[in-house]
């Protein structure tokens, strides 16, 4: 036995985001720095507006010197560094001091205490956090300064000592309060001392130092400031910068603007350094930058819907969503949510492509479904604006797919509309949602309305057939056919018609001439104007004209020619007018000839009469444009095709004959309409379907015996007023068709699948019209039939008999045929039973009678009651069966009969049937899958069936009974 083995593979995706790390330049223009002495240092003006960074030397960093030390070569960079600058919104909130919260603006400190800073600075989207430890031993204070103007904390400690550190620092990550590798800062202080009275001729210096760091200086005033190097009992300071001030005056004196550069995860102390015995006897250190940039959370709200109209009868959408730059990453929200499902479902839009700084984005990479996006806070965060940009955005773009063949889209078209225009609510929302525990920024929320209109490129077109027209004739004169044809519309479910510009046109000058047209749509209202080429001319008509048909031209010609005119010669379209009837001519044979489809030039005809005259072809649609016509009389003929749908049109029709013309199809829509109708012949035609209801009566005649028409209702029309003009269809009456089929169909399991209109097919319902004496005539075509499974009234099939058309069908159902929908009229239904193919005795006589007379030796037959049968049921295909009997012997209470019984068939041959308790077969035959049940005894009398012998011996009067059983087996079919 194999195992099948499955294994699972993980698979670990490692992503890898790049930020760019901004690069921070600072120049030094023709600064001179001398060497290093007792008392050496630079000029005042040199420092005013520059920044520089000193070495462990003293010396610029970077900064290469010729041998008159001048600058040479700039090489500074200071690398990926922030400077500390307090940009929150309340300094009081986010100060703690010993692990309190501070309220009031001057707390004292002790040595050790430990002061929290929050929102100092941001370093890749992370807010820091400073932490300072009072080092200074003597009194300090500090104080909070809730102005954006000033700097935020001031640091105040009496000096005692010639050299003490006054406080240290580390920086950390604020959410965290974890170490950033790699993280240089710049800490801002600005010092203000306060010294003593200073005797005359002596001179005080304070020096700002910190170990393992260096010195930005910035520009600002130092007074009498100058670089000095570290004297030799000073601590470690690795770089200090010293300020003098001489005797005879006290202070305050100022150092302005130094940063302290340092690693930000390393502990920085910053002291003062006074190498006189009388120091001053108070430093104000000012912490922090003042101006930095006042971070704040950025809000999503700002949204735009632009779109195009593509003239093709699509839109083109781009939303454009902003994504702005955010300076914190706890300013992300937690989603983003942009919805535009709304009212969008007539456009059927398309799923969009979004792309950002024309980069497409994965579709992995956010949620999407009908119309509604879900951007995640990863997304935000990897996909926004950078520090300088402050703003992106996110294209979202998609296109409609509008149905014009939907009843919703047309509810959209503006009728009134010049260029066929259609106008769409198109609705959308987008909406930042953040964390239920995160309040730095509320949820912001963007909603949007327009209406879009969008124009269908819509295409009336005609041929110009660039006809001819007679001089001195009028465009009434002719049908528009002659004119233009193709008459089409782009539209979907649309057509077009034409429509002549001026009934009153005449022509009345020779040669090419504009005919303006109306072109318009039959679904919309819409018009255009087209222009057919027409070229007026003197000639006559020619047999050509008239398809050359000899019959009508020989007609025009007979009513002619008392005026000397003829086709061919001198007979003109206006000519033609004179015509009204043409009437049936005695004895004439027009075989093999049709009508063309020019006799609507005859415009002023009132009567056609062309009964039985051999005419062939089709009736053509142009009868419909004889609108004079009150008696259309064509019977008698033999056409192929339809009666002409244009026969609706005419509005002064009264008498409509069409018999015996072998026509097929539908009786046309719009003929009940015809308000001066009153006799209607449609009689043996090959027609189908439901007559409408004709309420315009009363008819005198109306005709559609032996047709296949019917009427959807369990009675007669009212309108039909003889039996004998509806018999033979299947209009309910006293001689009305039915339609009939295989009442039992054999199957071999639940679900069978079948063909009911295919001949070969072993579900064949074998559809046929049955006549009142039971004879079947065959369907027309075009009948359509629904097939209904009668307990559920599910509708399995709808449509046109195609043979390869297939339903399933279970076991036991009974299922329901109605034809061309006529579900009121039961004429039109027929019903099926399913049955499991199988073979059966489905009866056996129960009593058997025999009346013997003593002394009679021959056959004497056995009389089966009238209501019993030996019948068998085998409903197989294509399979045999025999018919075996086995009899005991006949006995009274005392007494056995002498004799056996014998069974004579149809052909004559004769089986004895001996009490020898065997089964005799009696007779063979074939299974019935049409009606399933086969009746033997049905044709049993006096030469054919069961019949008793008796013996030779002498048999007693009495009263015999006996026993015979019955056994059908399945036969060899070989």
């Amino acid at each position: 036995m194999k195992k099948i083995c499955l294994y699972s593979i993980g698979i670990v995706l490692n992503l890898l985001f790049l930020f760019g790390v901004p690069e921070y330049t600072y120049a030094l223009d023709s600064v001179s720095i001398w060497g290093w002495g007792n008392d050496f240092g630079l000029s005042q003006n040199n420092l005013r507006t520059k920044e520089y960074l000193l070495n462990n030397n003293g010396i610029a960093n970077g900064y290469i010197l010729n041998s008159s030390n001048q600058v040479v070569k700039d090489e500074f960079y200071i690398g990926d560094a922030v400077t500390l600058g307090y940009f929150g919104s309340d300094i009081f909130a986010d100060v703690s001091v010993a692990g309190k919260v501070p309220d009031r603006g001057s707390y004292s400190l002790d040595k050790g205490d430990i002061i929290h800073v929050k929102n100092i600075g941001v370093y890749k989207g992370k807010a820091l956090e400073i932490v300072m430890k009072v080092e200074a031993s003597n009194r300090s204070f500090l104080r909070l300064k809730n102005d954006r103007n000033i700097s935020p904390l001031e640091y105040s400690v009496t000096n005692n000592i010639q050299q003490s550190y006054d406080i240290s620092y580390h920086v950390i990550e604020q959410i965290t309060k974890e170490n950033i590798p790699g993280l240089k800062v710049l800490f801002p202080v600005d010092i203000t001392d306060r010294y003593k009275k200073i005797p005359d001729g002596k001179n005080r210096s304070a020096t700002l130092f910190s170990p393992n760091s260096k010195f930005i200086m910035k520009e600002g005033d130092l007074g009498l400031a100058g670089l000095y190097r570290k004297p030799s009992k000073a601590d470690s300071a690795t770089h200090f910068v010293q300020q003098n001030v001489k005797g005879g005056g006290e202070g305050p004196a100022s150092i302005n603007s130094i940063s302290v550069y340092s690693d930000a995860s390393e502990s920085i102390a910053i002291g003062l350094y006074n190498p006189d015995e009388n120091p001053p006897y108070a430093t104000n250190f000012l912490l922090f930058d003042p101006n930095v940039e006042n971070f704040s959370a950025q809000s999503y709200s700002n949204v735009k819907l632009e779109y195009v109209d593509n003239k093709k009868g699509q839109l083109d959408f781009t939303i454009k969503q902003n994504l702005p730059y955010q300076a914190l990453d706890v300013y992300f929200p937690q989603e983003l949510v942009l919805d535009y499902s709304k009212e969008t479902a007539d456009l059927s839009l398309t799923e969009p492509d979004i792309t950002f700084e024309d980069k497409k984005i994965n579709r992995n990479e956010y949620e999407y479904k009908n119309g509604k996006f879900i951007f995640s806070n990863t997304f935000l965060m990897k996909y926004h604006a950078d520090a300088e940009k402050k703003n992106s955005y996110l294209n979202i773009e998609f296109t409609s797919k509008i149905d014009y063949n939907t009843k919703q889209t047309m509810a959209h078209h503006q009728s009134n509309s010049k260029n066929f225009e259609y106008v769409f609510p198109i609705h959308s929302k987008s909406k930042s949602i953040n964390p239920a525990n995160q309040s730095i920024i509320e949820s912001t929320e963007a909603d949007f309305f327009k209406n879009v209109t969008v124009s269908y490129p819509l295409e009336l077109k005609a041929t110009d057939l660039k006809g001819k027209v007679n001089l001195d004739s009028t465009i009434s004169d002719y049908g528009i056919s002659e004119f233009v044809d193709n008459i089409s519309s782009n539209f979907p479910n649309d057509s077009a018609k034409i429509i002549v510009k001026n009934n009153q046109l005449k022509f009345d000058t020779l040669g090419p001439i504009d005919v303006p047209f109306i072109l318009k749509s039959t679904l919309l209202n819409v018009e255009q104007e087209f222009i057919a080429k027409v070229t007026v001319v003197s000639e006559p008509i020619t047999s050509e004209y008239f398809e050359n048909q000899a019959w009508l031209i020989n007609e025009i010609n007979k009513q002619f020619a008392s005026k000397g005119k003829k086709i061919d010669v001198n007979l003109y379209m206006r000519d033609l007018l004179e015509i009204k009837s043409i009437v049936n001519r005695t004895g004439a044979d027009f075989n093999g000839q049709h009508i063309p489809k020019t006799i609507a030039s005859l415009k002023n005809l009132e009567v056609i009469d062309l009964g039985s005259k051999r005419l062939i072809g089709t009736l053509p649609e142009e009868l419909g444009q004889l609108s004079k016509l009150k008696k259309l009389s064509i019977f008698g003929n033999t056409f192929s095709g339809e009666i002409p749908r244009s026969l609706s049109k005419l509005e002064n029709l009264e008498s409509l004959t069409l018999g015996d013309n072998n026509l097929s199809g539908t009786v046309p829509p719009g003929l009940e309409k015809l308000a001066t109708l009153k006799q209607v012949y449609l009689n043996k035609n090959q027609l189908i379907g439901s007559i409408p209801l004709f309420d315009l009566g009363p008819f005198s005649n109306f005709d559609i015996g032996e047709t296949q028409l019917t009427y959807n209702e369990n009675k007669s029309p009212s309108f039909i007023s003889k039996v004998a003009q509806y018999k033979q269809s299947f209009v309910v009456g006293t001689d009305s068709l039915s339609l009939t089929s295989n009442i039992n169909l054999a199957i071999t399991s639940n679900g069978t699948t079948i063909k009911p209109f295919d001949p070969t097919d072993r579900g064949f319902l074998n559809l046929q019209a049955q006549k009142k004496n039971m004879t079947n005539v065959e369907l027309y075509s075009g009948h359509t039939f629904k097939i209904i499974h009668k307990k559920s009234g599910k509708i399995l099939y709808d449509g046109l008999a195609v043979k390869t058309k297939e339903i399933k069908v279970d076991s036991g159902e009974i299922y329901q045929v109605v034809m061309d929908n006529a579900d009121k009229n039961p004429n039109n239904i027929t019903e099926f039973e399913t049955k499991l193919r199988e073979y059966k005795l489905s009866g056996v006589p129960k009593n058997l009678s025999l009346d013997l007379k003593l002394g009679e030796l021959d056959y004497e037959p056995i009389k089966i009651s009238s209501k019993d049968t030996l019948s068998i049921f085998d409903n197989r295909l294509n399979s045999k069966w025999q018919l075996k009997v086995k009899a005991s012997e006949l006995k009274s209470v005392t007494r056995t009969m002498s004799g056996s019984f014998y069974y004579k068939s149809a052909t004559g041959s004769t089986v004895a049937i001996p009490a020898d308790n065997s089964f005799k077969t009696i007779e063979s035959g074939k299974s019935d899958p049409a009606t399933g049940t086969i009746d033997v005894s049905k044709d049993w009398n006096d030469k054919q069936g069961l019949f008793y012998k008796q013996g030779n011996t002498g048999n007693y009067k009495d009263a015999y009974a006996g026993k015979l059983e019955w056994q059908i087996v399945d036969a060899p079919t070989g």
